[in-house]
């Protein structure tokens, strides 16, 4: 029987071949079709929407660094 290849859950699932993530929803997005998408030192990222792409642009380290907390120090 041919071999199924599941995504695991545990760490971060990598997106196919040919697609990217958003940084804002999560939602799988086909690069080869994307409409929504913007560099940022060196990195391209890709957006679902143009309202996505706005609040990454906004403040893109919140999108980035989910778990990193600021301090005001």
């Amino acid at each position: 029987s041919p071999a199924v290849q599941t995504v695991s859950s545990v760490g971060s699932p990598s997106p196919r071949a040919g697609f990217a993530f958003s940084p804002v929803d999560g939602e799988e997005i086909e690069i080869a079709t994307a409409v929504h998408f913007t560099e940022l030192n060196g990195q391209t990222y890709y957006f679902t929407c143009a309202n996505c792409k706005r609040r990454f642009l906004k403040n893109p380290a919140s999108f980035l660094e989910p778990h990193a907390v600021k301090s005001g120090a």
